[in-house]
């Protein structure tokens, strides 16, 4: 066995030796019951290529004359990507020429500049980006911004005229809403192309962009506009808020004078998603101090408002875990607002229960006793949540009844049913996300 193995390693190994001599070598161990086999293969006489890259130029068909005809600054990961084999419609359908051929020649690479790996050539080649035009770009231009300029069709000469600090993302945004190298050269210089492109979009001309702070950016000048704040009334958001939140409140349509009615615990990202989801200043400056503006967006969204939170003044810490729970779901889910698929139920006396449709109907609980954490309603029949009916909220079984645990115990125990408390889904969440039938 041990004889079979070894044999078809050598032959392995003599048919990589077309590349290079190879010196191999073995030892057998065998300790407590386990064979051990050690092998050494050294490769020798050439040391442009590694054993991986060799395997998988063979694995290609590519021959070592072809290998080594291309230039040495290609290793063979890259030549084996110049390798990939293209088809020639144009010949298969007529019936003549050579069918297919590989994606980058020797001689092709070679023409390419050095500035270039074998993967931004072969990019350059799918794309139709001749060497010669991909040359011809200027070298402050990395390969990215070379194909978006290739891909756009902006020749190297165009680039040119532009702005020399600028990139080829930043030109190509520029070409494409029809702004010359000469209308974007009247904008201050302190913009650069991407926010020059924001102003152009926003039909901002250089001289209405000069009106506003030297210290706003393009971004933010364009958002004022759009929101009808002029100058002297965006310099209102002052002191309180910076740029970067003036960009949101803008952007949301809070004009300073309605901002600053907020609490001042609120930030102006805050205060820009309260306003925009119609909670005004009355509402979110009545919510306790504890709760920030992210939180109270979602207690109002799911119908947690100022009145109850008081009157359960005990199951605040119960109340803020609903909001922190759901802000932390939308965090998993990159930003989605959860919010509209939850609405408050009831509360009761250890607890807030909540009702959420984004998984099919369930009731989730929020607790800060840890019984009540990992509970789960069961019940062998459809049963009503509460003593009192609310919204019509029914739990029912999944009809799968089955023996008790315990012994001495002969009757058939409770099933699980298609309502789990979330506390049980977060402490177990990697069973519900791996072994689910033990829950359904």
């Amino acid at each position: 066995m041990i004889d079979k193995y070894l044999n078809q390693l050598e032959a392995h190994l003599k048919r990589i030796d077309i590349f290079t001599d190879y010196s191999f070598s073995y030892k057998i161990d065998q300790d407590a019951g386990t064979l051990k086999i050690w092998i050494n293969a050294t490769f020798q006489g050439n040391s442009r290529f590694d054993g991986s890259e060799i395997a998988g130029l063979v694995e290609l068909n590519v021959s070592p004359e072809k290998a080594n005809s291309y230039p040495k600054r290609f290793n063979g990961h890259e030549i084996m990507g110049f390798a990939d084999i293209v088809f020639d419609t144009d010949a298969i359908l007529s019936g003549s020429g050579e069918t297919s051929h590989e994606l980058v020649s020797p001689e092709r690479a070679a023409s390419f500049d050095e500035r270039f790996d074998g993967g931004d050539i072969c990019s350059f080649v799918r794309m139709g980006c001749s060497p010669k035009i991909a040359n011809s770009y200027n070298p402050r231009f990395g390969s990215d911004d070379i194909f978006f300029l290739a891909s756009n069709k902006i020749t190297p000469e165009i680039t040119e005229r532009y702005n020399s600090k600028w990139g080829g993302k930043e030109i190509a945004e520029l070409f494409n809403l029809g702004c010359s190298a000469e209308e974007s050269r009247r904008y201050n210089p302190r913009f650069d192309g991407f926010e020059v492109g924001h102003l152009v979009y926003a039909h901002i001309s250089p001289e209405k962009a000069d009106e506003y702070n030297q210290d706003f950016d393009g971004r933010l000048i364009r958002w004022l506009v759009e929101a009808g704040i002029s100058p002297e009334k965006a310099e209102e958001y002052r002191p309180r808020f910076n740029n970067f939140e003036m960009e949101y409140l803008a952007s949301a349509k809070v004009f300073p004078e309605d901002a600053h009615k907020y609490n001042s615990r609120f930030n102006g990202l805050e205060i820009a998603k309260l306003f925009g989801g119609g909670i005004y200043h009355e509402i979110a400056n009545s919510y306790p101090e504890r709760f920030g503006g992210t939180a109270i967006y979602i207690l109002d969204k799911i119908g947690i408002n100022p009145e109850q939170i008081e009157k359960n003044r005990r199951l605040a810490d119960d109340i803020s875990d609903v909001a922190d729970t759901i802000s932390q779901m939308s965090i998993d889910t990159k930003g989605l607002d959860l919010s509209s698929y939850f609405s408050f139920m009831t509360t009761g006396s250890q607890g807030v229960l909540v009702k959420g449709e984004m998984w099919g109907l369930r009731a989730y609980k929020f607790s800060q006793r840890p019984v009540d954490k990992g509970l789960i309603i069961t019940t062998a029949f459809s049963m009503y949540l509460l003593s009192e009916p609310v919204d019509n909220i029914v739990i029912y079984s999944d009809s799968d009844a089955c023996f008790p645990c315990r012994s001495l115990n002969h009757r058939a125990s409770f099933p699980l049913t298609k309502i789990i408390f979330f506390k049980h889904i977060r402490i177990f969440r990697y069973f519900l996300h791996n072994i689910p039938f033990l829950f359904w």
